[in-house]
């Protein structure tokens, strides 16, 4: 389009005039900017600091700067030097931000890096900093600096928040606030990832960070808005669109990234293109990885581990108008692995064993899962004037399946001819509706889900996970409430019902209405306080319910179709604040804390009901179980992060502590350590070069009454350097992780005889252009 063409060669002018920088200053620069049309006091700014300003001369044309003395950091002078002009920076990079108009985006456009938004707590968009609930963020640059081949790397980085059971990436299980499986709900794109036949042993989700704009947490019961699960809390993942990606003016891109990591000898390949005209806008990413056996710090090697994926992602989107969307999104992920058919595990059986059914055996692994998601979405992003109306309908699938090996004289493991498979299917839709009237934000919707669930052992049914479903429906309303003074009120009230069977035991299910209250005050000067009351609704899944085997003396499983939902009320007392200018000229500090306690009537937990062989006490195998309700338990814990900005520093600090305690007799349950983390960044914007150090220190996990889940504390550190050449959309990724060779095992899986020691020293190389 002409338009388009005129603007590009523009915005290609006042890069080269903005990229005429001399050395920046490491701290606050003094600036004496006088006031003066908008473009010349940007080109000034970027001559005097050192930064890239990229902004066309369309867009400034007509518009002043307001007069700039005094010390600022670069950030900080470029947001005041735009104060009142309608535009503002969104972040591109070490040292490099664009102008764009601040004018409300369209439905599904790009969120402005420079505000942290979530949508998770709420279900409407909400600036951090205003949501009362302990909520974390991270966007695809966090995923970047860490070279991040899934989720870990940043959600370790959150309070109360894990993701472990080993370093293979089969293992990996989220844990939020001690609770796991069916009690966090897993949103990919809004879709469920309700797979729970593989709790604490085998990964329900898996995405490629490179297809990720941002991944967010919400802890605390959330049934009130979410329905069944998310006693522990919600974690969302939101994959990108072209709008997230095209730079101003620009109606088409694309990009590629290639990297290696020595610890497991493995390598990464994406690659994507996309583009935008103004109705319509397309995205396809693909992704190759392999990998290899893993080096452990004590020079041994966790293996075999020799396997691949193949990723993908469409998405489609259509905008009529600047207030409707209609998109269409599909991504896949396809691995093939061979392991132990427990990936939490060192050990595998060898052809020198005596017959031991404790031991897992070595086999080929098959991945195999996609989310599809047709959305629709009409009205402004904050629900005023005419309401906003979002609706979806999804499918989710995760199918894994192991096949029969041999005997490998390069592995000395004893054959098996088992073949096993385990697949669920989501089906879903959902809907809500959004408007404020007057003092009022209304929020009201409905949404529904089916899980199909098979598990087959070679070619029939298998023993111990029957085949069933489980379906699920409910209804929810909130209103956000402006009280005056700084207050507001948000009553959220919701009502459940749920049903499961395999269609030979009895059916199992039940109802709930589930409320949530939350009083705010805001003080207008950076400071939020918040109180809220929630109850979470949890309702046993099928493998829990009917898991029925007692062959063997490995493990003997017991069905209990009498299983009650758990009943989750938690009490959050938190708080936050942001501060400038609090040490020095320009320096910011935002801080947010919380504490909580959540009383748990009918906890649902795998006990041992009694013993197969003296092995059970010991090892964690030759047990009888079954999965029955603790009338009376409780969650208590606290969180804290913190984030201070000085010239080109950032520090960043997140402490999170949690405790899960049978209260009929005081036993501690499954709950990670005490978690202090502390990360550094550090920008040298005059030779394109951000630094990033991570230090992770864990507490000794010395409480739980299962004696086998009990780990040592440690300390891990990491180091990243990225390189972005002047004017150039090259970035170079150098990093090590676990720096110092820390031998260390994650306190994560429910299974008490997994004992996976994380990867050694890792020297990490990527490579990514865009286009």
């Amino acid at each position: 389009m002409p338009a388009l063409r005129t603007a590009h060669r523009q915005l290609c002018a006042a890069v080269v005039a903005a990229t005429l920088v001399c050395t920046a200053h490491a701290e606050a620069v003094a600036l004496d900017v006088p006031a003066q049309d908008l473009g010349s006091a940007l080109g000034q700014l970027a001559q005097r600091t050192g930064i890239q300003i990229l902004f066309s001369t369309e867009l400034v044309k007509g518009r002043q700067a307001p007069a700039l003395k005094g010390s600022y950091a670069p950030d900080a002078a470029l947001r005041a030097l735009l104060a009142g002009s309608g535009l503002e920076a969104k972040a591109r990079g070490a040292g490099t931000f664009a102008v764009a108009a601040m004018a409300q985006p369209r439905a599904g456009s790009a969120e402005p890096v420079l505000s942290e938004v979530s949508v998770v707590a709420m279900k409407t968009r909400m600036p951090i900093a205003k949501t009362p609930a302990s909520v974390s963020v991270a966007d695809q640059e966090k995923l970047d600096e860490a070279q991040a081949t899934s989720i870990q790397p940043v959600v370790r980085a959150m309070p109360n928040v894990e993701m472990g059971g080993g370093p293979r990436l089969d293992a990996l299980i989220p844990t939020i606030r001690g609770a796991q499986g069916a009690s966090v709900t897993l949103l990919l794109d809004g879709a469920r990832q309700n797979d729970l036949q593989g709790v604490g042993m085998k990964a329900p989700l898996y995405s490629d960070p490179y297809f990720l704009k941002q991944v967010e947490v919400l802890r605390g019961a959330s049934s009130s808005l979410y329905g069944s699960g998310g006693n522990g809390g919600v974690m969302s993942l939101t994959t990108i669109s072209a709008r997230d990606l095209l730079d101003e003016g620009k109606g088409a891109g694309g990009g590629v990234k290639i990297g290696r990591a020595t610890a497991d000898n493995s390598t990464h390949f994406n690659a994507r293109a996309y583009g935008a005209t103004e109705v319509v806008d397309a995205l396809v990413a693909v992704g190759r990885h392999s990998w290899n056996k893993v080096r452990l710090p004590d020079g041994s090697y966790l293996a075999p581990n020799d396997g691949g994926s193949i990723t993908g992602l469409a998405k489609l989107g259509l905008n009529p108008n600047g207030e409707s969307r209609v998109e269409f999104s599909h991504q896949f992920y396809d691995s093939d692995n061979f392991a132990p058919n427990n990936p939490q595990v060192k050990r595998y059986k060898l052809t020198t064993d005596p017959f031991n059914v404790a031991i897992p055996f070595l086999q080929p692994t098959h991945v195999n899962q996609y989310n599809t998601v047709i959305k629709a979405e009409y009205g402004g992003l904050d629900g005023t004037d005419k309401p906003r109306i979002e609706g979806s309908v999804y499918q989710s699938f995760l199918s894994v399946a192991v096949d029969p090996y041999g005997i490998d004289p390069n592995y000395g493991n004893a054959a098996t001819t088992s073949y096993n498979l385990t697949r669920t299917k989501t089906d879903g839709a959902k809907g809500q509706v959004d408007l404020t009237l007057g003092d009022h934000r209304l929020l009201a919707g409905a949404d529904l889900f089916s899980d199909r669930m098979d598990a087959r052992s070679g070619t029939t049914t298998s023993t111990v996970n029957a085949p069933g479903y489980r379906r699920g429906m409910g209804f929810f309303a909130q209103d956000e409430i402006a009280l005056g003074g700084g207050w507001k009120a948000t009553p959220t009230l919701r009502y459940d019902h749920y049903k499961a069977t395999t269609g030979i035991l009895k059916e199992n299910s039940a109802s709930r209405v589930s409320p949530k209250a939350t009083m705010a005050w805001e003080s207008g000067s950076g400071l939020m306080a918040y109180g809220s009351y929630g109850e979470g609704f949890r309702a046993p899944s099928v493998m829990e319910l009917y898991q029925n085997s007692q062959v063997g003396i490995f493990s003997w499983f017991y069905p209990n179709a009498d299983l009650r939902p758990e009943i989750d009320k938690t009490y959050e007392l938190g708080a936050k604040s942001q501060w400038q200018g609090l040490w020095a000229p320009g320096d910011s500090l935002k801080l947010r804390a919380a504490v909580f306690r959540s009383d748990i009537k009918d906890l649902i937990s795998n006990v041992v009901i009694g013993q197969i062989s003296t092995n059970c006490p010991v090892t964690g195998t030759g047990c009888k179980y079954q999965y029955q309700n603790i009338p009376h338990a409780r969650r208590t814990g606290a969180e804290l992060e913190a984030t201070y900005k000085q010239g080109l520093w950032q520090y960043d600090l997140g402490f999170g502590r949690v405790r899960v305690t049978n209260m009929d007799n005081r036993d501690g349950l499954f709950s990670p350590p005490d978690k202090l983390s502390l990360q550094v960044r550090r920008k040298l914007p005059e030779h394109g070069l951000s630094a990033f150090w991570n230090s992770t220190l864990i507490g000794a996990q010395d409480y739980d009454a299962t004696v086998l889940r009990r780990r040592a504390g440690y300390a891990v550190h990491d180091l990243f350097l990225s390189w972005t050449p002047t004017a150039q959309k090259i970035r170079l990724d150098v990093g090590v992780s676990n720096l110092f060779d820390k031998a260390y095992v994650i306190y994560q899986s429910s299974n008490a005889y997994a004992n996976a020691y994380q990867e050694g020293r890792s020297l990490k190389v990527a490579v990514s252009a865009d286009f």
